[in-house]
């Protein structure tokens, strides 16, 4: 399973739950912006490890079959596009659309 597949597969294809883990570990701003039409901010794997915290990132890890250093680095990279793409008109989809691809990873 790869990272953002085991990553979504937790939230259970849901990106409201997902967005709102980062906007209550103060990263709300950041995901605005990949929500948003405008340019993405970039998040650091030094703030994902801080968003998810040590036990649920070695889960997560574990899950998708790297080390949680590797995890966190890989989730800084590809999350701010993914859910960017997800939400091309500046709108969180349903639960049912990103279930249905709109969270195409």
């Amino acid at each position: 399973m790869g990272t953002l597949d085991s990553l979504m597969s937790k939230y259970g294809d849901d990106i409201n739950e997902l967005v709102a883990k980062f906007e209550a570990s103060g990263f709300g701003e950041k995901v605005k912006s990949w929500i948003g039409t405008g340019e993405n901010e970039s998040i650091s794997p030094a703030e994902v490890k801080q968003a998810f915290g040590h036990d649920e990132l070695d889960q997560l890890a574990l899950d998708a079959g790297v080390q949680p250093d590797e995890f966190a680095d890989k989730v800084s990279r590809e999350l701010p596009g993914a859910i960017d793409k997800a939400t091309p008109q500046g709108v969180i989809p349903s639960v049912q659309k990103a279930a249905s691809g709109a969270f195409d990873r």
